[in-house]
């Protein structure tokens, strides 16, 4: 069986680690489907960091959006396999409230600590750093056929996003759910990892963001 890589794929993967993380091109190579092996390892140590680099189609309006879809990359810092409900019963009893926090059902069903499955694939559940500063995004345009970098701001075209609060304190926790098939890369613990079966278009996207560390 031949094992030497592909010239274009070691560019590809060195371009992801300059501008994704900048990482050192020994960033490990890994498939979606191993982040998920990786992360159940990690689940077997309690709470681990991670930082993220993710691709994704955020929700957006139609009309009069020449640049639909517009895809955004950004990079998340936090922790997996905390665990979200204690953590806001934690914070509710600092507030003086009853430790009743229940996670809903819309958040999908844990097929183990940090995944789950949802409607649209397996995500990573995430509680970010909140000592950290916001997470970096960049909102590319894919209208035209050529990804073009338009803002880093939301802008008008992005639905703002959900600002309810079901946890019901004053100073929320944080938690996020990335689909694992957006991610395009990942830091866990202190092994890096760079995806290597992301969509084309995923791919364009990432390398014309320019989004460093």
């Amino acid at each position: 069986m031949n094992t030497t890589k592909d010239p274009l794929g070691l560019i590809y993967e060195q371009r992801i680690c300059e501008m994704s993380y900048g990482l050192s091109p020994t960033a490990q190579p890994i498939t979606a489907a191993e982040i998920v092996q990786k992360i159940q390892e990690a689940e077997k140590t309690g709470a681990t960091p991670v930082s993220i680099t993710a691709v994704t189609t955020p929700q957006q309006r139609k009309t009069g959006n020449d640049h639909l879809p517009i895809m955004k990359v950004s990079r998340m810092n936090g922790m997996i396999n905390a665990d979200y409900e204690k953590s806001v019963n934690r914070q509710r009893e600092r507030e003086g409230l009853e430790a009743d926090f229940t996670r809903g059902a819309g958040w999908g069903e844990h097929i183990s600590t940090a995944i789950v499955q949802g409607k649209n694939g397996l995500s990573l559940a995430i509680q970010p750093n909140p000592n950290n500063p916001p997470p970096s995004s960049v909102y590319v345009g894919t209208g035209t056929g050529i990804p073009t970098v338009i803002t880093s701001e939301p802008g008008e075209f992005i639905n703002p996003p959900y600002t309810g609060n079901s946890q019901g304190v004053a100073k929320k926790i944080p938690y996020r759910r990335v689909l694992i098939s957006n991610i395009a890369g990942i830091v866990i613990g202190k092994t890096e990892y760079i995806v290597t079966d992301l969509s084309a278009t995923q791919k364009e996207v990432l390398e014309v963001s320019g989004l460093k560390q």
